[in-house]
């Protein structure tokens, strides 16, 4: 019963520590490239901007926001995944 509590754990935290670093990862990009477009090289991140949103509204349905969070959610599942598996090769070495 104490392996399968840890296990939870320690899935639950993975899920949203990738959560939460996917987000804010995304939320950056394009905070940059906002930014990016007051300099004098405005066409370019203007540009990349556009490109970007253009790929997050195909994952959500013409919705950014929605493509933003679809994305995560996908990155979250993955990384609770990897961790799965990471559980289950160390508790088989540990044997």
């Amino acid at each position: 019963m104490e392996k399968l509590r840890q296990l939870l754990f320690s899935i639950v935290t993975a899920l949203l520590v990738s959560f939460c670093l996917s987000l804010v990862g995304l939320l950056l990009l394009l905070g940059g490239l906002w930014l990016g477009q007051l300099s004098p090289f405005a066409m370019v991140f203007t540009q990349a901007a556009r490109l970007i949103s253009e790929v997050l509204s195909t994952f959500g349905s013409g919705n950014v926001w929605q493509g933003i969070f679809t994305i995560s959610l996908t990155l979250s599942l993955v990384g609770g995944l990897f961790d799965a598996f990471a559980f289950y090769k160390y508790q088989s070495l540990k044997n």
